[in-house]
């Protein structure tokens, strides 16, 4: 049937050749006779639109597809009918391949990974803009022209299918691979759901293989819903720990605890990217490329003089840049994941979180010359990802993610017992502050942040106080006089 396409018109297309198919359908290059340019046309399966409903439900969702103009999604001209009633759509021709294609090579550069992610992440933020999810984010459905630009295919097909209850068959395994928890348990889902869709992508191109994979869609379903994937740096050692967070975070199997918003992580990617552009000009990129040990991770840690010597930490949301005159060594650990380490002031120390040969995370102490890492702790957790240690070098923060949720805790750099600090917190810095200490935790499901005080002799920690922008996030987006309170309520009484 499809070797009879090539050549054939429907409407006034002429077919061309065939470029790729899938459970949604194949798509043909063709020459639209009206404006003499090259198109592509989508033929969708006939089940999909048998239904009258079904068919009037995809008319009104290309409609809406239709609308969404930006360089990073495919740009959809009609929608019409071939003689024997099987719909088609007509949409922009590019000279390209599909990302399933191009990591079918091999995983990709971390400047290009990041890169493209962060293309489809714009492009999903137009779409989340307009009240559209996609459901169906995934390797195949992003086309990568020959100039490196990203384009969002087949808005609106997931739902459809959805509605219509296909028959699932093995060649539904590529979307089931990707969907989030609550997609895969048949629930209702919004825009976070593209937002995990696309770290398990940004998972995949990086590391050459999905983070959930099975011969078949209920062992895939089963690693969804209960395991966690293998942490990026154990699978690619150059790649950097903040692409390991930032991915760590799209993938929270709770949708509360993912970036809530898909340009949030647009700007943790540009920082990211930003930060890796710095750092190809500097000797850690390229001590990182030469590292072939298979016994230990090399680690680059960045000595700023300038900052060590002033005694000063600069406190922000996200890790701070690096000074573009710091000095950089590598410090060897036996650890096959590290995540986000800290130096001490006069730069002799080092505390990190590692994962341990169990796959459980503990904080670790090490002189920055090298030499053994003594444990710190004995939490055996799901994950630490940031441990910073104080301006005296006497005590270490750290979070701690477990079943129970994420915490943040504090142990002496001496060794000995940990205390918890404050629940349903993570992301703390240490600050200056005369006479004592300063924390800052980020209140778990909740956009603000709180500064935490320790005095120097006593251990009470007491709210000093919270720096919101709930309130002005929420009214930036409309939201009614009752909804504002309720949730500066709900808040207030998290932080009690």
């Amino acid at each position: 049937m499809e070797v009879h396409m090539i050549g054939a018109t429907i409407s006034h297309y002429r077919i061309l050749e065939r470029l790729r198919g899938g459970g949604m359908g194949v798509v043909y290059k063709a020459q639209d006779l009206k404006l003499d340019r090259h198109v592509a046309l989508k033929f969708l399966p006939p089940d999909l639109t048998r239904d009258p409903e079904a068919k009037q439900r995809f008319i009104h969702e290309a409609k809406a597809a239709s609308a969404l103009q930006h360089d990073n999604i495919c740009t959809i001209h009609d929608v019409d009918e071939a003689q024997d009633g099987q719909l088609f759509i007509c949409m922009d021709f590019y000279d390209g391949e599909t990302l399933k294609k191009k990591i079918e090579r091999g995983p990709l550069p971390i400047d290009e990974a990041v890169g493209l992610a962060m293309q489809v992440a714009r492009g999903l933020a137009k779409a989340h803009e307009a009240g559209m999810v996609h459901r169906d984010i995934k390797p195949a459905n992003i086309m990568v022209t020959k100039d490196g630009e990203a384009k969002i295919v087949d808005f609106g097909l997931a739902k459809l299918a959805g509605q219509t209850k296909l028959t699932k068959t093995g060649s539904t395994l590529g979307t089931v691979a990707y969907m989030s928890p609550e997609q895969a348990r048949g629930e209702e889902v919004d825009h976070r759901s593209d937002i995990w869709s696309l770290g398990a992508v940004l998972y995949e191109i990086v590391t050459g293989k999905a983070p959930f994979a099975g011969d078949y869609e209920q062992p895939i379903v089963y690693c969804i819903l209960s395991d966690d994937p293998e942490p990026i740096t154990s699978l690619r050692s150059n790649a950097p720990m903040e692409l390991e967070r930032i991915v760590r975070k799209a993938l929270r199997r709770d949708r509360n605890d993912r970036y809530q918003h898909v340009d949030e992580m647009v700007v943790d990617l540009q920082d990211l990217k930003d930060e890796t552009t710095r750092m190809m000009h500097g000797d850690a990129i390229q001590g990182q490329r030469g590292i072939t040990s298979k016994e230990s991770l090399w680690i680059a840690i960045a000595v700023v003089a300038v900052l060590v010597a002033a005694g000063v930490l600069i406190l922000a949301p996200r890790p701070a840049r690096l000074n573009e005159n710091a000095h950089f060594r590598l410090l060897q650990v036996p650890f096959s994941s590290v995540m986000y380490p800290s130096l001490s002031r006069d730069g002799n120390w080092v505390a990190f979180p590692a994962q341990d040969n169990k796959g459980t995370y503990d904080v670790y102490w090490v002189h920055a010359s090298g030499g053994e890492p003594r444990r710190l702790t004995n939490d055996s957790a799901n994950m630490v990802e940031l441990a910073d240690i104080s301006p005296d070098g006497s005590q270490i923060v750290y979070d701690r993610h477990s079943a129970a949720g994420v915490d943040v805790a504090g142990v002496p750099s001496v060794g000995g017992l940990s205390w918890r600090i404050v629940q349903a917190g993570q992301g703390p810095k240490w600050r200056e502050d005369p006479g004592e200490y300063a924390l800052w935790s980020r209140v778990f499901h909740i956009p603000d942040e709180e500064l935490w005080r320790t005095h120097e002799r006593r251990r009470e920690r007491l709210v000093a106080f919270a720096r919101t922008r709930l309130r002005s996030q929420l009214e930036a987006r409309g939201a009614p006089p009752s909804e504002v309170e309720q949730a500066q309520r709900r808040f207030s009484t998290l932080r009690r």
